[in-house]
């Protein structure tokens, strides 16, 4: 036994070093240079390959690991060589040997506690404090060991405390890394940990060592080496049997990813396929519902359709009424009478039961007739033989507007996997409804709307207000479809109104002419709210007082006629047929017609004020021509026959001569004035035209009858605008004093100037004829008169005329007047 026990430490000490010549430390080294720079070789092809974190830690780890044993290795062999060679290297080859074997260690446990406890924070830490605490053994070390080495050469490093410092630190790591790998479980730690035990077994042996002080040197050292070098291929071992595995794994995630992609293959085939039937479904419903906007064509061909994709036996299509609550069956298709799909037991009816549902959460609904009991089966189900109630909502911008309803006789008919198909068709014929409703009521607005012009054109054709009344009550009674309708006015007595026009009612209308509206609460709130009040139920309405009553209506609306301030009256509206619930745009409709004829009425009543204020106006301008011109020619008239029969009592015949003269020609000038006015009444309103443009044309027809010709002069570069009457005095005098040149001042030229200063216009008409000295009692009292009746039109103005004249300078006549704020020249 002992001879074997020898022959095993012989063994060792050939294989793993130890005491005893220095050539046994070649298979120590060599071994573990070989292990380590395949594990190196492996690692670093991995890394170069794909960047993995626990690769790239192996690779410093291996590297680490091969460098030692090389550096070891190539030492030993320079010591069998040369051996006076150690000692010239020995202060550097220890502290090294030791730093690479202890950061070898570190950095592999800690890539294999990254790895196998997936842990990268813990890896971290580990290696940061592992990696720290070996420069610092090193540094700490290799200085001191360099002095002890060269003053005593024959001292050991594995004898001194810089031995103990790597020893002792690499276990405690060894340990730590052991004690984090003991929380997994699995092959892979329990290869991991034997190796990393190896480590920690060559680290204690060799402190045994130190203790014993060297008694045992020669087993120690060889076991310690054998640990050591054993822990390398474990460790290979176990990062290519982990790469072995993760091959497999790779491969059976690849073959399952494989598998799986092949079903997701056929799957989606398998869906398209159906999505492509779906498609083509909806593609032929929508292209068989856009053909046609009437409503009742979509609902039968879509129902058609529906039952021809889906394969069953009867449907039906319920709509909603505009009250939004009730549900109207539009079309049924099946092989018992329409009347039996709205059939009822019990008061209630499982086909429109089923559909109301679907409208009222907007989702589909299915129903298992099976489910329920025999008794509660209305005769649609009975006579069809329905197993299967499917209700699909028919939806357009989110609301329903009905339900399409299927009935099978089979429980699967309709699969779950087509309900978003037929989900997608009710939205298609959703859709189809209401563009039908949209284009049935853009006919119905284009038809009121056409309505409304014609009768805006009629409206405002006329100014007779009874006229006006009496097409407001006949139309709005066309647009709303009622058979009466009545037009008061607010009487001049107070809660008073009187009707003016009514349509749809005979003689022996219950109507009263006139109402009292003492007590009423409906017409303040219409003048309050200006707005129509509907009335659905005259019955149950408890706003609707005596006359609402008397007019014999079921229902009602109350429009208030509005000018522009204040009321003019209320239209009434009256539907006899029952009950009638008045849709918010049939009142917008019947407010805008309302508007409009109360538009018209307010201007009917202001022609008539601004007639009348007309024919006041007129009849105040011939009054005053009548007291300026005809009444004072009378008066002078009479002061002339007083003094005609007063000179022939006196036998002065000359003198009774000449007074009659001066009479003949002040009855000319009053036939002139007479005929004057009576051609202004007779004429048509002519355009309104400047004050330059009127003497002009006065001008010009002054000469063409008189020598010498006058001329028109005028200082104003813009048009100057006067009312009529002003025009009207302004003409006159301008008349009187051309007539006068022409006739009595033998002139050669007669001007007519126009000139403006500031706020005042100033009409001159000047001849440089014989003249006269205006205080000379010889001057004509023919003149004097004219000149009488001349100042009282320019009185009429706001104006003055102002007369120069001396014998032999001719004469200038001037009429000057203030102008007002719209009489100002137009620039």
């Amino acid at each position: 036994m002992r001879s074997f026990l020898d022959y095993v430490i012989l063994l060792l000490s050939q294989f793993a070093g130890g005491p005893g010549p220095t050539e046994n430390n070649l298979m120590r080294f060599g071994i573990p240079a070989l292990l380590w720079g395949g594990l190196l070789a492996i690692a670093w092809s991995r890394q170069r390959r794909q960047e993995l974190p626990r690769e790239k830690l192996l690779v410093w780890g291996f590297g680490m690991g091969f460098a030692r044993e090389v550096f070891m290795f190539f030492h030993v062999t320079m010591r069998i060589l040369d051996p006076t060679s150690h000692n010239a290297i020995s202060f550097l080859s220890e502290p090294l040997e030791h730093g690479l074997a202890m950061g070898a260690v570190i950095v592999v446990a800690g890539s294999f506690l990254r790895y196998i406890l997936d842990d990268p924070r813990l890896a971290r830490n580990y290696l940061r404090l592992g990696l720290a605490a070996t420069g610092v053994a090193f540094l700490a070390t290799s200085f001191w060991w360099s002095k002890l080495s060269q003053a005593d050469p024959s001292v050991s490093f594995q004898q001194t405390w810089a031995s103990w410092i790597f020893h002792i630190t690499v276990s405690v790591f060894v340990i730590a890394a052991i004690y984090h790998l003991s929380k997994r479980r699995g092959w892979l730690r329990n290869v991991v940990s034997t190796a990393l035990s190896f480590f920690l077994m060559d680290e204690l042996a060799k402190m045994f060592n130190f203790f014993t002080h060297k008694s045992y040197a020669d087993i120690l050292c060889p076991l310690g080496n054998s640990f050591h070098i054993w822990a390398v291929p474990l460790l290979g071992y176990v990062y290519l049997r982990e790469q072995s595995i993760e091959k497999q794994r790779a491969e059976a995630q690849l073959d399952a990813y494989r598998n799986h992609l092949e079903e997701l293959v056929e799957a989606r085939t398998t869906e398209i396929a159906h999505r492509n039937a779906e498609l083509a479904a909806q593609n032929t419903i929508a292209a068989t519902i856009s053909k046609s906007l009437e409503l009742d064509t979509i609902l039968n061909d879509a129902l058609d359709m529906v039952l021809d994709v889906t394969n069953v036996e009867a449907g039906a299509i319920f709509l909603l009424e505009p009250d939004g609550e009730t549900l109207v069956l539009k079309t049924y298709r099946g092989e018992a009478p329409p009347e039996v799909c709205t059939a009822s037991v019990e008061g209630r009816n499982l086909c429109a039961d089923i559909s109301a549902q679907a409208v009222a959460r907007n989702e589909p609904a299915i129903l298992n007739v099976a489910d329920r009991p025999a008794k509660l089966c209305t005769p649609f189900v009975l006579e069809e033989g329905i197993e299967t109630l499917t209700s699909i909502p028919l939806v357009s911008r989110g609301k329903a507007l009905g339900a399409l309803t299927l009935g099978a006789r089979r429980q699967d008919a309709i699969p779950p996997q087509d309900v978003p198909l037929l989900t997608a068709i009710g939205q298609q014929i959703g859709v189809a409804i209401e563009n039908a409703h949209l284009y049935h009521e853009t006919e119905r607005w284009a038809e009121e709307l056409t309505l409304l012009h014609q009768v805006s054109v009629f409206l405002s054709s006329t100014f007779d207000p009874q006229t006006i009344c009496d097409q407001m009550v006949e139309q709005a009674a066309k647009l709303l479809d009622c058979q009466a309708a009545y037009v008061f006015r607010w009487d001049g007595a107070p809660h008073q109104a009187l009707r003016v026009s009514r349509y749809g009612s005979n003689e022996a209308d219950p109507g009263e002419d006139r109402i009292d509206l003492e007590g009423d609460a409906l017409l303040p709130s219409l003048i309050t709210q200006r707005r129509a009040i509907p009335i659905e139920d005259i019955r149950s309405d408890p706003r609707v007082s005596r006359w609402c009553m008397a007019l014999t209506a079921s229902a009602l609306v109350c429009l208030p006629v509005w000018g522009k301030m204040d009321p003019l009256g209320f239209l009434v509206l009256i539907d006899r047929r029952g009950p009638r619930r008045w849709r918010p745009d049939e009142l917008t409709l019947i407010e805008s017609f309302v508007n409009r004829a109360a538009i018209a009425l307010e201007n009917a009543y202001l022609h008539q004020q601004v007639e009348r204020a007309a024919a006041l106006e007129e009849r105040q301008r011939i009054a005053a021509e009548m007291h300026d011109g005809l009444a004072q020619t009378m008066s002078y008239l009479g002061f002339k026959t007083d003094e005609v029969i007063e000179l022939a009592g006196q036998g002065a015949s000359a003198q009774v001569a000449d007074a009659c003269q001066q009479m003949r020609d002040i009855i000319d000038r009053a036939a002139r004035e007479v005929r004057l006015s009576i051609s202004s009444l007779q004429e048509s309103p002519r355009p309104r035209q400047s004050l330059q443009a009127e003497l002009a044309a006065l001008v010009a027809e002054v000469a063409a009858q008189n020598e010498p010709a006058p001329s028109l002069v005028t200082a104003l570069q813009t048009p100057l605008f006067l009312s009529p009457n002003d025009v009207e005095q302004v003409l006159r005098v301008v008349q009187e004093a051309l007539l006068n040149a022409c006739r009595h001042a033998q002139a050669q030229r007669i001007v007519v100037r126009l000139e403006q200063q500031e706020r005042e216009a100033t009409v001159v008409v000047e001849d440089d004829g014989r003249g006269f000295d205006l205080y000379a009692s010889a001057v004509d009292k023919v003149e004097h008169f004219g000149l009488r009746i001349m100042r009282a039109r320019a009185a009429r103005i706001g104006g003055h005329v102002r007369i120069d004249s001396a014998p032999g300078n001719g004469t200038q006549v001037s009429l000057s007047w203030p102008l007002n704020g719209d009489q100002s020249p137009i620039s």
